[in-house]
């Protein structure tokens, strides 16, 4: 079984070594990238992960906000 990853992070440094990492796994396949969490969350409206990955920080909306918005979505 594969985990399929989204990752939310400003940074494309960090972001870019934190796919490269994830990569090496055979069991993991991550499936997007995003800046931004309002990015992700659209993309999570017509394509389900396993894992999302979410830099706190971020402008606009930020990893906590991001977090939230996705457990309100999943209760609706």
């Amino acid at each position: 079984m594969t985990i399929k990853v989204a990752i939310a992070e400003d940074f494309g440094l960090v972001r870019r070594e934190i796919i490269s990492l994830l990569n090496e796994l055979d069991t993991i396949d991550v499936v997007a990238e995003f800046t931004d969490g309002q990015e992700l969350l659209s993309y999570l409206a017509s394509h389900p992960v396993d894992v999302a990955l979410l830099d706190c920080d971020m402008p606009g909306l930020g990893g906590v906000g991001t977090c939230l918005k996705m457990m309100e979505n999943r209760l609706d």
